[in-house]
């Protein structure tokens, strides 16, 4: 922390304690990332709980109250997938079933028309790159399923 006077040497910059503004900003910072990543985790493993929570809710609630209106087993887990796919989560049944609201489809046409756009623009050099990185996502993805 900066004393009555700034030092003008090395050796009065520590015996006073001295640093700029700027080192101690950076000092704080770097203590606020050292926390954050320490908490990261934490904070991560809050949410999950709190997602499979909310879905357990959502199942319990949509098969019970299928069973009591009398609906067969299978009725009633269609019935409590319908509910979980509706809140955004994942099915039970593990099939993937994409609820997508008119503005979410209508931002992915804009993006892609951005895409085309920018892939339009590009030189030899940059659509080769891309073409390797694409390639490159291909080969991972069917490495994946080989190892499943």
């Amino acid at each position: 922390m900066r004393k009555l006077k700034r030092a003008t040497t090395k050796e009065e910059e520590q015996v006073l304690c001295w640093r700029s503004k700027r080192k101690i900003q950076i000092e704080v910072l770097e203590q606020v990332v050292r926390q954050a990543d320490h908490q990261m985790l934490e904070t991560l493993e809050d949410l999950r709980k709190k997602i499979e929570i909310r879905q357990a809710r959502i199942y319990l609630d949509g098969y019970s109250k299928a069973r009591a209106a009398w609906k067969t087993e299978v009725g009633a887990q269609t019935i409590e997938n319908i509910d979980l796919t509706h809140a955004g989560l994942r099915r039970e049944d593990g099939k993937v079933v994409g609820y997508y609201s008119q503005q979410d489809r209508e931002i992915w046409e804009l993006e892609n028309k951005l895409r085309e756009r920018q892939k339009a623009e590009m030189s030899a050099e940059e659509l080769e790159q891309i073409e390797l990185l694409e390639a490159h996502d291909r080969a991972w993805a069917n490495k994946l399923k080989k190892q499943k």
